[in-house]
């Protein structure tokens, strides 16, 4: 059905190059064509990015939807708010979707889960506080997020029925190793914290699959690359508010491969 989509997607953007053709309008009156549409969380404006277009939002213009669309040559709209909900994306991201749109992507579910209060949580609590924090975390992830997740991507497709969507995962932040870059966090604090990310992706995912929609997972994208890491591609406790945990310019390059692959 995925696939399906995309053929229609191309079909329909054909024909609407054989209307412009026709068209009496000069073609310096003609607007783009909108091509593709960045909905989501601060992964995907692109906190820790740096360059910031929009500080409310924390857009970067090394985002990988900012990345993607020069790469490809795309118009580009992007309405992805750093802090941004499953209700927010509703509420205040869905109004440029239309018929003509060709191309979506969306990162969202982090916050719903309390990804951040996980993280900032347990680099300040004792271990056990930080489990039970993890816990509730799992808790979310595995009670209404599906459902929540499921509905979204259908109202999105329901608006853009002949985009392309593909729904972007999450990067496990810490290596498998000690991580010193990250104080206040033992080995075992983070690797729960990763395997909560793996459950976080598995969710997302079966959501996305559901529907019939494509996932990108990025998780592999960054191994060797995580806080701690060599190389790391995601910054570890930052003076810069909304950048802590966040990938860095590069790795929101490895993000916009990973989903160019797929396009």
């Amino acid at each position: 059905m995925w696939l399906l989509r995309r053929l229609g997607a191309s079909v329909a953007a054909v024909a609407v190059l054989v209307g412009l053709a026709g068209s009496a309008a000069p073609a310096s009156a003609r607007e783009p064509q909108l091509s593709y549409v960045a909905l989501g969380d601060s992964y995907t404006a692109g906190s820790g990015g740096g360059d910031y277009q929009a500080e409310e939002c924390r857009m970067s213009a090394n985002s990988y939807p900012e990345r993607l669309a020069e790469l490809r040559d795309w118009s580009l709209r992007f309405d992805a708010c750093a802090g941004a909900r499953i209700q927010d994306v509703w509420d205040r991201q869905l109004e440029g979707l239309t018929t003509e749109t060709r191309r979506i992507t969306i990162s969202v579910g982090g916050n719903d889960a309390g990804w951040a209060d996980v993280v900032a949580a347990c680099m300040m609590a004792e271990e056990p506080d930080c489990e039970s924090r993890i816990d509730l975390a799992w808790a979310n992830i595995g009670g209404s997020l599906y459902d929540q997740l499921r509905e979204l991507y259908r109202g999105i497709t329901d608006r853009a029925p002949n985009a392309s969507v593909l729904v972007v995962g999450y990067p496990r932040l810490f290596a498998e190793t000690e991580c010193e870059d990250a104080p206040g966090l033992s080995v075992a604090e983070q690797q729960w914290i990763n395997l909560a990310a793996d459950h976080l992706n598995r969710t997302i995912m079966r959501a996305a699959f559901a529907e019939r929609l494509g996932f990108v997972d990025v998780r592999g994208s960054f191994i060797g690359h995580a806080v701690c890491d060599p190389e790391p591609w995601i910054h570890g406790p930052s003076t810069t508010p909304g950048d802590s945990f966040h990938p860095n310019a590069d790795g929101y390059s490895a993000y916009a491969e990973a989903v160019d692959w797929w396009w």
